[in-house]
């Protein structure tokens, strides 16, 4: 096996290992602020409030931040703000089944990745 492949390797079990799951560290706070931007509503999976209706299905969205300097502050609130502007970008009015999480290795957003970083993800409704 060569060094790269065992670096891939070693790198994709960390990120497994690394990767946590959660619902939401937002205060409530941030989160009816996050919900009151254009009225789009986030439901989490594993919410206790029903899910808000909706009629159709428009897709999978997510948002993800990365560190961009050694000092840099990012937090998931961040990462949902992004969640946001995808979701208004293909014109949902909700986001269900909502999950973040935290990367404490790498994280593939697009076409790179970053360390460490947030994210979140979701199906876009209307």
């Amino acid at each position: 096996m060569s060094i790269r492949r065992a670096l891939s390797v070693m790198a994709g079990l960390a990120c497994l290992l690394g990767c946590g799951f959660v619902s939401s560290d937002l205060s409530p706070d941030e989160l009816r602020q996050l919900m009151e931007r254009d009225k789009i509503q986030i439901h989490f999976r594993g919410q206790t409030a029903p899910a808000p209706k909706f009629s159709e299905k428009i897709g999978p969205v997510d948002g993800r931040i990365c560190k961009s300097a050694l000092f840099a502050s990012i937090t998931e609130f961040q990462a949902l703000q992004a969640l946001w502007g995808s979701a208004k970008a293909k014109g949902a009015t909700a986001v269900v089944n909502t999950t973040c999480g935290s990367s404490s290795f790498l994280l593939l957003t697009g076409t790179s990745y970053c360390w460490p970083g947030y994210y979140c993800e979701g199906e876009a409704v209307k």
